[in-house]
């Protein structure tokens, strides 16, 4: 991992040799025993588009949710930076990735309201 610095929002470290972003979140929530059933639902997710969300540090003075670190960055930084050229082959993957995942967010939202 290039040499990242902490800032406010977001915490880097090493686990078991694997790069993670922490984000920092200002309040501490209370967790359910429902909210433990969906953490490990999205820890099991894996998806070559999707960071994996590796779990929640809680303990200590700071509350962080951990993700594996991407180092290409988000699809947000490569679309402003401008340097990258998108041929067909790319824009058609896009698209299909973003409906799969409209579609997954869709059937785990009437999963939760329970129309399954």
């Amino acid at each position: 991992m290039e040499i990242k610095h902490d800032s406010d929002r977001h915490k880097y470290y090493y686990l078991n040799g694997e790069a993670l972003v922490a984000k920092v979140h200002k309040a501490k929530p209370i967790f359910m025993s429902s909210d433990f059933v969906e953490m490990r639902f999205i820890k099991a997710l894996e998806h070559d588009n999707l960071n994996k969300f590796m779990g929640l540090s809680f303990d200590g003075p700071m509350f962080l949710s951990c993700w594996r670190y991407c180092s290409r960055g988000s699809l947000k930084d490569i679309i402003e930076a401008g340097t990258t050229s998108f041929d067909a082959f790319f824009m058609t993957a896009l698209i299909r990735d973003v409906y799969g995942i409209v579609v997954q967010h869709s059937l785990y939202c009437a999963y939760r309201r329970g129309e399954f």
